[in-house]
């Protein structure tokens, strides 16, 4: 058998696909996120929200649009978007929803929001990260002969 080995040296950056919503109506977005999706210093995201998924989409744009939330930036995780008025706005209880979650990358377009641009990422707030993790643990453990 031949044997094709990458080495993987110790300091390598962590890859963190998720978005974390906290208590404070952060919603961080981590630097792998950043790198794989183009988003940068000077970027706004719009945000949308689906009552009825209990689902939260965001755009990133370009530019100073005043009815985007700024993203603020970190040296050494990654961004937030403070979205605090967000959560109050559409009534979400921060206490209930602050978690991590996956996100899904779809084009504007396929969720009817074709004003959002070529790309929205959505997060459904009904299936956090770590609830999703322990189900796929089940179905793996459960295909296990």
């Amino acid at each position: 058998m031949e044997y094709k080995f990458k080495r993987s040296p110790y300091n390598q950056p962590r890859i963190i696909e998720g978005i974390s919503v906290t208590k404070t109506g952060r919603i961080g977005l981590t630097k792998f996120l950043m790198a794989t999706h183009g988003v940068q210093r000077g970027m706004r995201a719009n945000m949308y929200w689906d009552a009825d998924s209990r689902t939260v989409a965001i755009a990133f744009t370009p530019g100073a649009d005043p009815e985007a939330y700024p993203l603020g930036f970190t040296q050494r995780y990654g961004a937030f978007i403070n979205a605090g008025k967000f959560f109050k706005v559409h009534h979400l209880d921060l206490d209930r929803y602050a978690d991590r979650y996956q996100f899904t990358l779809v084009s504007g377009d396929s969720v009817n929001l074709s004003e959002a641009g070529p790309s929205v990422l959505l997060i459904d707030l009904t299936e956090p990260y770590r609830r999703q993790r322990v189900i796929n643990r089940r179905r793996h453990e459960s295909d296990a002969p």
